[in-house]
């Protein structure tokens, strides 16, 4: 085995490796086993023979493996990204790859993240109690992770049992020892859908199967229903004799039939089968009653596509997803806007609440993780957006009616820049996000940046008060020093005040050397270029003769 394997399998509570301490002997914990009150029958919500029954349905019937199928692979396809929530600060740029790397390498023991996704979605869309999954990382298995996550692990949810207790929200049996083991809420990510409020089920929910099971079942009695109509030589009427011949006859008279057509090779459908008595004077009545048929004005069409819309809005799928499994054509058109229309229901939903839990509970607070959705155009669409705004933007600033400053809060407001893209902006502009003037942080400022912004003057912006030159010199300086200080900044915080203060040192120096400037062109304007060139004033050189 592998160092870098061990080190994954050590992280979680269950490694042999490891402390196992915490594995929870004595804790009161079992999985209840109703008997199955039918073959064909589901158990009452909620307990743990109703999810099996529920995983094990989803294996019978075509159009919940499609669900499930498609639910799945519109999420794979969304890349999962981890990101710096400020990609000015490099450090926290090159954290987000290692975090990344770990997630989509680590996760379910190295398997990869694909691995570990499918499992969790598919215990969240079949399962009343859930999918659960434990943030691998160091620290006592029995408390919160030290240093950082190495990744996630799918647990499977038939063996998580609901505690009620805070710190200890999970107990898991494991398969292979078959002991207890305490997950601690801070390694625990734990989603139900429609969870339910009553406190007492601990946050058990309703699964997407569970909200579909009628819709479902009654699809495969369609499907069984047509498969024993079309099975082999299948028996579909009764054919007895009221007058006229024996049963003994009438099976004899059957059995050389079914001869002559095996012998014709004939395994699914047999010709028609003609009785008559052996004299024409003989009298045969015979009766026929039908044995296969399907309720009057039944429509298998109809009752399909009504199944297979409630089986999509149970999945939070369009039900054009599902469009082929009925045979519906769809046009790439209406494709296009359902697939849009299709984010925002089942895979947005998961998506959302998956990355909350990620993110609070298996990174740190300057990090955060995304699923990008590539879509070309989805991004056309987008830039076509933006371009219309742009374009009342530049019409309002060149009008007059509104600020610069309140054209990049209204993009704020509606997330066509960051935070962080906006205070660069205010920056340039010589102003702090909250609107005030650079020079504010000389008067008052964080002692984080304090040293920086002493420049031995009182007043800094009194530019004619002060020693211009002198002033240069030291600013200059200053300005070396932040760069350090920025590069080594420990936290968002203490980079973001590096940067206001390297914003009002920057706008001050250009406000000396320009004073420099000025007063180097008036000297230049009060000598004469060539004094030799000067003609002399008579009027000027009679007076000094004069006096002398």
């Amino acid at each position: 085995m592998t160092e870098k394997l061990s080190t994954i399998e050590r992280s979680i509570p269950w490694s042999t490796n490891g402390d196992s301490s915490m594995s929870g002997e004595g804790a009161v914990f079992s999985i209840l086993q109703w008997m199955n009150p039918g073959k064909d029958l589901i158990a009452d919500w909620w307990s743990p023979a109703r999810d099996n029954q529920l995983r094990s349905l989803v294996t019978q019937i075509d159009p919940l493996k499609i669900a499930v199928e498609t639910f799945t692979t519109k999420l794979l396809s969304i890349p999962f990204v981890v990101g710096a929530r400020d990609t000015t600060i490099k450090k926290h740029v090159a954290h987000a790859e290692w975090m990344q790397n770990a997630f989509l390498s680590n996760s379910n023991i190295a398997k990869g993240w694909d691995v570990f996704l499918s499992k969790f979605v598919y215990d969240w869309l079949t399962q009343d109690n859930g999918a659960f999954a434990i943030v691998m990382g160091k620290g006592k298995k029995d408390g919160p992770i030290i240093g950082p996550a190495l990744g996630l692990t799918h647990l499977d949810s038939s063996r998580c049992q609901r505690t009620g207790d805070n710190e200890f929200p999970v107990l898991y049996r494991h398969n292979k020892d078959g002991k207890l083991y305490k997950i601690h809420y801070t390694r625990l990510i734990e989603m139900s859908n429609m969870t339910n409020p009553d406190e007492t089920m601990n946050g058990v929910g309703m699964c997407a199967v569970s909200c579909v099971i009628d819709a479902a079942r009654e699809l495969k009695d369609i499907y069984v229903n047509s498969q024993e109509s079309f099975g082999s030589r299948p028996a579909r009427r009764v054919l007895y004799v009221k007058e006229g011949a024996v049963l003994e006859q009438l099976l004899d008279a059957i059995a050389l039939a079914d001869q002559k057509i095996d012998s014709m090779g004939l395994t699914r459908f047999a010709k028609t089968l003609f009785l008559a008595p052996k004299t024409p004077t003989m009298k045969l009545d015979l009766g026929i009653l039908d044995l296969v048929g399907t309720p009057d004005n039944f429509n298998r069409m109809e009752v399909n596509m009504f199944d297979m819309a409630l089986i999509a809005a149970g999945f939070g799928l369009d039900l054009y997803d599902l469009a082929m499994s009925f045979g519906v054509r769809s046009t790439e058109a209406v494709a296009e806007v359902q697939d849009r229309k299709g984010r925002g229901k089942g895979v947005g939903g998961f998506i959302e609440t998956l990355t909350k839990q990620i993110n609070f509970k298996a990174l740190p607070p300057h990090l955060q993780c995304v699923f990008d959705n590539v879509d070309d155009q989805q991004d056309e669409h987008q830039a076509k957006i933006r371009e219309t705004r742009s374009s009342a933007r530049e019409r309002d600033l060149r009008s007059g009616v509104v600020s610069a400053r309140v054209e990049r809060l209204i993009m704020l407001r509606d997330n066509e820049i960051t935070h962080a893209e906006f205070a660069e902006m205010e920056l340039l502009d010589g102003r702090l996000p909250n609107g005030l003037d650079v020079f504010s942080l000389f008067v008052v400022s964080d002692p984080a940046v304090s040293p920086i912004l002493d420049l031995g003057v009182d007043d800094p912006s009194d530019v004619e008060g002060n020693d211009a030159e002198s002033m240069v010199t030291t600013i200059r300086s200053k300005i070396a020093e932040g760069w350090l200080a920025y590069e080594k900044a420990g936290t968002a915080r203490i980079a973001r005040l590096v940067q206001q203060a390297l914003s009002a040192l920057d706008r001050l120096l250009m406000m000396y050397e320009e004073a420099i400037q000025i007063e180097a062109e008036m000297m230049l304007q009060d000598v004469p270029a060539d004094v030799d060139s000067v003609e002399p004033d008579p009027e000027q050189l009679q007076l000094d003769m004069e006096i002398s």
